[in-house]
């Protein structure tokens, strides 16, 4: 999916940007702000995905009520990608259920970003280091893979 991949290129250049700044404030902020874009990829991973499989499926009327409930966004750690899933396809639920069963370690690192989000939002600060904004990203797109996945079946 394109519009995916290409909010992943920028992703990942910001992502290397907070590892290669010299300056440890600033690197540390841009981490922070890093684990922000990352929970905001995930989020638009998500509506492009499902407005994509809806596409050929719903009626437009029904696609403009989705994107309307999906541009609010929410906090999409695997246990709401989940249950949205099965909300539109038992097959698709059972599908991510498969995948988040297999990888505890991607769904808490989902977590843990989402928590740092949160707080950054509330102006507290975090430390993230280097391998772990890394981590982050490798985790986030293994789970947009299993969604694209999930939602080809």
């Amino acid at each position: 999916m394109l519009a995916v991949k290409s909010r992943l290129t920028v992703l990942e250049r910001q992502i290397d940007l907070s590892c290669s700044t010299k300056d440890a404030e600033v690197a540390s902020n841009l981490r922070c702000f890093g684990a922000v874009l990352i929970c905001g990829f995930v989020e638009r991973s998500v509506e492009v995905v499902l407005l994509e499989r809806l596409r050929d499926r719903a009626h437009p009327s029904v696609l403009k009520f989705v994107r309307s409930h999906l541009v609010r966004g929410r906090n999409y750690n695997c246990d709401n990608i989940l249950q949205l899933l099965y909300r539109f396809d038992s097959k698709w639920g059972r599908n991510f259920d498969n995948f988040k069963k297999n990888h505890e370690k991607e769904a808490q690192a989902l977590a843990s970003m989402y928590s740092v989000r949160n707080s950054v939002a509330h102006g507290n600060t975090a430390d993230i280091s280097e391998v772990k904004i890394k981590g982050w990203l490798e985790d986030a797109k293994k789970i947009i893979d299993a969604l694209i996945f999930a939602t080809q079946q």
